[in-house]
């Protein structure tokens, strides 16, 4: 019995030992993506916070859908928008495919489907930004740093519309050792409510 009770503890530790925090640095080889999205998210909502916007809804549709575009862009060492190619067996073109693809029987009334991404590589490029040794909590300010800089995608994630619904989203990132890059794709939607108002043209917003 003393001896199962040391091995339980010596297990306990080791499970412990391997946790990660958002002031570790990334190690490639094991990297915990799920800890890297959820500070993703949280740094975006700070942003959002500082102009006085409600925070997104996670949204599990939003995630299936900005998992496979990183995924994707990952595999194929490439980061679009229209892709050309098949991945996991199907073809989703557009944004709009790929999240109609996960789009369930559901009572919200979705609209103003909008992706952003941003991707690292490890090597000198001008297609992407330098990997250096950071820590999580590094990458995700960069992350959002970076799509702060670029004014559609800023527009993507301060995207506001109180008065017809509310945003929901999700980030997703995804790491391949073959291509060497890591992309995050972030995935937004506006949920109207029960809106049953004249008919809005959502071009105009942007």
């Amino acid at each position: 019995m003393k001896k199962l009770i040391i091995y339980l503890m010596i297990m306990s530790y080791s499970i412990v030992g391997m946790s990660q925090t958002k002031n570790d640095v990334i190690d490639f080889k094991k990297i915990n993506l799920k800890l890297l999205d959820s500070l993703i998210f949280d740094e975006a909502m700070k942003e959002r916070k500082k102009m006085n916007l409600k925070p997104m809804i996670h949204d599990d549709i939003c995630a299936k859908t900005a998992k496979y575009q990183s995924d994707y862009c990952s595999n194929y060492n490439e980061i679009n928008h229209e892709n050309n190619k098949n991945y996991l067996g199907v073809f989703l073109k557009n944004p709009s495919d790929r999240f109609n693809f996960y789009l369930t029987k559901t009572k919200l009334n979705y609209k103003l489907k909008i992706e952003i991404l941003t991707q690292y590589k490890n090597v000198s490029s001008t297609n992407y930004a330098r990997l250096t040794s950071k820590t999580y909590e590094d990458y995700a300010k960069n992350i959002i740093k970076n799509f702060m800089l670029s004014n559609s995608h800023k527009d993507g994630l301060l995207f506001e519309m109180d008065d017809y619904g509310e945003m929901h989203g999700e980030y997703k990132t995804s790491y391949n050792s073959k291509t060497d890059c890591l992309t995050t794709a972030g995935f937004f939607v506006l949920v109207f409510e029960g809106y049953k108002g004249e008919k809005i043209d959502l071009l105009k917003y942007f």
